[in-house]
């Protein structure tokens, strides 16, 4: 794409977690000749992608509106951009890593419902009866065996940041009170502000999904074991259960509470989730707790929102690419989505260019 002559291309993001950090990097190292700028009132340690659990967890169901098969893309071109970081020598610099562990199911699964990614994922099988009783005792009635790979955000977002940063790209700490801001000053604006877009985009449709994690120093624990759901199957309520080690600490999770903006951890969920680890897996009892954590998913009723919008401020109109409501699957979908804004804001860049020629 050639920029407009004498005039270099300006595009803003808004937000900076895994969603925002991953599209500004893909933008500014696919389109040429495009001056990118990085907006956000939190970074790293701050942002509800650092609390994630950070395990590439592909969905068996679809999300809200998003059709299962954009999911499945999504999910395979993350997870083919993470193959190579997982396996770099500066793995450990980067914050993806390989990991082994169990998916299970409350319930007998039938064969005709094994999961679309098995062909995705390393050494799919299922697991033997024998191996779950001798393992998890009554806990669990079926589950998979396979190996994946879980992104340390708090170390992988640092990454981005570097990433982006080394090809130019700027960086601004500040609150954006709206996208009219930009207007008649960036050609074009990305929204990955999550949550926040529930009042800068207007968009009722969110709501938090309220995850309460605890990380646990436990350096024997050396696979994940994942609790699912399938549609109709009795669930925890508005509670999960997961055990994601991830550089010598492990993460216990978990809740998932709809409409629940507050972010003090509960000594109640606290107490549900230690309970839950001990009781799945006892060698887990009594390990040091490292810190408690509540993170915000932004969970859209009408499923990811990913589309180019022309919106109006009076006078003045701004584009803008939306790239937001991926509920818990951030992680699992980021690079896909990043690729997918990238060729929007490039449209969008062709054609203004276009259209200027003409003038």
């Amino acid at each position: 794409m050639a920029a407009e002559k004498g005039r270099t291309k300006r595009v803003v993001v808004v937000g900076a977690g895994v969603i925002g950090l991953s599209s500004a990097v893909n933008i500014i190292e696919t389109i040429p000749n495009v001056e990118v700028t990085l907006i956000a009132e939190h970074f790293e340690e701050h942002m509800a992608s650092s609390v994630s659990g950070g395990l590439w967890n592909p969905r068996e169901v679809p999300l809200n509106g998003t059709p299962m098969h954009v999911l499945r893309k999504w999910g395979k071109e993350t997870w083919d951009h993470s193959i190579p970081l997982a396996l770099s020598s500066e793995a450990s610099k980067i914050g993806i890593e390989f990991i082994p562990g169990y998916r299970l199911y409350p319930e007998m699964i039938k064969e005709e419902e094994e999961p679309w990614w098995k062909d995705d994922v390393i050494g799919y099988r299922r697991v033997p009866q024998k191996e779950i009783k001798q393992l998890f005792a009554s806990t669990f009635k079926d589950g998979y065996f396979y190996m994946t790979m879980i992104t340390n955000c708090p170390i992988y977002l640092p990454y981005l940041m570097k990433r982006f940063l080394q090809k130019g790209g700027k960086a601004i700490q500040r609150k954006v009170d709206s996208f009219g801001e930009f207007a008649g000053v960036y050609d074009v604006v990305v929204n990955c502000t999550g949550l926040g877009a529930k009042f800068l985009a207007q968009d009722d449709a969110l709501e938090p999904l309220r995850g309460q994690i605890i990380r646990v120093r436990a350096p024997m624990q050396h696979f994940f074991i994942l609790y699912s759901l399938k549609a109709g199957m009795k669930g925890l309520g508005n509670r999960s259960f997961y055990v994601f080690p991830r550089n010598g600490q492990v993460v216990l999770g978990g809740t998932y509470q709809h409409g629940r903006w507050d972010t003090k951890p509960s000594q109640e969920d606290a107490k549900y989730i230690l309970d839950k680890a001990s009781q799945v897996l006892p060698n887990l009892k009594g390990s040091e707790v490292v810190k408690h954590l509540v993170g915000l998913r932004p969970c859209r009723s009408k499923g990811v929102r990913l589309e180019a919008e022309t919106m109006n401020f009076g006078a003045l109109k701004i584009e803008v690419v939306h790239n937001y409501g991926h509920e818990g699957n951030g992680v699992t979908l980021h690079w896909g989505c990043a690729k997918e804004t990238t060729r929007l804001v490039q449209q969008i860049l062709e054609k203004s260019s276009t259209l200027q020629a003409r003038l």
